[in-house]
């Protein structure tokens, strides 16, 4: 947290010499929603009156990112059904992965706000993703008790996984779920190196 705040107080003097401090965030679960009847404006002795029933038509999910010295939009995504959980700058900045609730992953070009792909094919919504050293290799993990890097799946784990990441050389991945565990694979050949199991009650005080 420290660092992200020096940076950001950093970001007008940077924005002077043509560097770019960017903020990516999300806007999840935009309701398209329609009144079932029209607003009644205010009168004379009525205030204005609007209808609480309405038709939903769907949900969107917006991604932005601001200029953290101007404030200003730089560029938004569009796509996602449900909301959206997690993002990924790829290493040379040129291209945004994002996964969501709606148990899929799109691949932004964030020069030109195209989408360029949709990767499906998970069972539940895709909890967490990182890219993978300075190419396009994408780890990615689901409530689904799956983690792969692109399509090649890891040993499986046993609980609705929450997050994950990989180390700087690409060569170890880590993730954690729901039953508190926390497993480590080679990401060369998918198996399982290593597992921390929750401390029980009495070792955790006694830890402390």
């Amino acid at each position: 947290m420290r660092t992200i705040c020096k940076i950001y107080a950093e970001a007008p003097r940077l924005h002077e010499q043509g560097a770019h401090v960017i903020s990516t965030d999300e806007k999840t679960g935009i309701q398209a929603i329609e009144r079932i009847h029209p607003t009644l404006p205010t009168r004379p002795g009525k205030t204005e009156r609007v209808e609480f029933e309405y038709r939903r038509h769907g949900t969107l999910c917006l991604i932005a990112n601001f200029d953290v010295a101007t404030g200003k939009l730089v560029r938004s995504f569009e796509g996602h059904t449900h909301h959206v959980l997690d993002v990924s700058w790829r290493a040379d900045g040129k291209v945004l992965a994002s996964s969501g609730a709606d148990s899929v992953i799109k691949i932004w070009n964030f020069e030109t706000g195209d989408q360029i792909k949709t990767v499906s094919g998970f069972g539940k919504e895709v909890t967490s993703l990182a890219y993978v050293g300075l190419g396009n290799d994408l780890l990615a993990c689901s409530g689904d008790k799956t983690i792969r890097i692109n399509n090649r799946k890891f040993a499986a784990a046993s609980d609705f996984l929450h997050a994950c990441a990989v180390s700087i050389d690409g060569q170890t991945v880590v993730a954690g779920g729901q039953g508190g565990i926390l497993r480590v694979w080679n990401a060369k050949d998918g198996k399982i190196r290593d597992s921390f199991e929750p401390q029980p009650a009495d070792n955790a005080q006694a830890a402390k």
